[in-house]
């Protein structure tokens, strides 16, 4: 907004309510609003006139001028819009709005401001004078608490490169890459609540040599699965959210081959594991989120890979092991 801007439309407003405010013989009700959004959101001046549209009492100015000020708050998230009300200093004051279109969730504060101030708005004057020259006001219809925006369920897709590490493959770390795919669907509450998730998974460690004994020549390992995981359970508090407990299934191969050994073999073997993990994601800003994934494997499937003259046990899959994981992504 620009400094004319910010500078003339508090007096517009000021001069406008106190115009209707006298026609109307009310006493005018100056409110300050302090207002932040993203900018895809609705600019200020269409929050001052959502608030002086619903009340012809309100004069908005400056908030010097007032001790009632409003602090209004938008943020994106990654599957729609909170908005913050809050009165004042005082913390306890704060309400909560969310939707998917921050449009909504704009008229929402707005409205909430609005029966702040002035509960009884709408409420109709009889301007037929009394005997003592004063006026009555019509009955007024029962006052109503301000609207809640539904929580209804919002779905998203996710796309990400994933990088991933593993201790269950081989005797040391396995470093790979991937893509991965989820689908979620959260009421969005800050709290721990039922939030179904489902991803799937094509990930790769690329070729790792190992050496056998001394002067026994060298093993090389390399390893493809897909994963299909599913979560329970998530905790909002933006811009971050936890997920878990979740559960995944790998399936896929892992490929030994001996080097430098006078018969060198070559063995492909069914790679099957469970996981249980957690999620935690980061949303930045806009489309974009960073999640990292931690958690225990346990493969169902115990190889052991042993490599003829001389016969060398070089490894045999551990009964459990450690996975993490770090997406880079976009919803969509």
């Amino acid at each position: 907004m620009t400094f004319a801007a910010r500078v003339w439309l508090p007096l517009l407003g000021v001069l406008l309510a106190n115009n209707v405010a006298r026609a109307t013989g009310q006493t005018p009700i100056a409110i300050a609003i302090d207002y932040q959004a993203p900018p895809e959101c609705p600019p200020n001046a269409v929050v001052a006139q959502e608030v002086l549209r619903r009340s012809p009492r309100i004069v908005i100015t400056e908030a010097s001028q007032t001790e009632n000020v409003f602090f209004v708050t938008v943020k994106h998230l990654d599957d729609g819009y909170m908005g913050n009300l809050r009165a004042g200093p005082a913390e306890d004051s704060v309400r909560h709005v969310r939707d998917g279109a921050c449009e909504a969730v704009v008229s929402a504060l707005a409205l909430m401001v609005v029966l702040a101030v002035d509960p009884r708005t709408g409420e109709g004057v009889n301007h037929k004078a009394a005997e003592d020259g004063s006026q009555r006001r019509v009955t007024a219809p029962a006052q109503t608490s301000p609207p809640t925006v539904p929580k209804r369920p919002l779905s998203q897709w996710r796309l990400s490169a994933t990088g991933v590490g593993r201790t269950d493959l081989w005797r040391s770390l396995a470093m790979g890459a991937g893509l991965s795919l989820w689908w979620a669907r959260s009421h969005t509450e800050q709290k721990w609540q039922w939030s179904p998730a489902v991803g799937v998974m094509v990930a790769h460690a690329p070729r790792t040599e190992l050496p056998l004994q001394a002067d026994a020549g060298r093993a090389r390992f390399d390893w493809t699965a897909g994963a299909l995981s599913a979560c329970a359970a998530a905790f909002n508090r933006p811009p971050f959210m936890l997920r878990g407990p979740c559960l995944g299934l790998n399936v896929g191969a892992i490929r030994g081959q001996g080097l430098d050994l006078a018969q060198p073999r070559d063995a492909t073997r069914l790679w099957l594991s469970v996981e249980a993990t957690v999620q935690m994601s980061v949303h930045p800003g806009g489309p974009f989120f960073i999640r990292v994934v931690g958690g225990a494997a346990m493969p169902l499937l115990r190889h052991q890979f042993v490599f003829r003259s001389p016969d060398v046990l070089l490894y045999q899959t551990p009964g459990l092991g450690a996975v993490a994981m770090v997406d880079v992504g976009v919803i969509f």
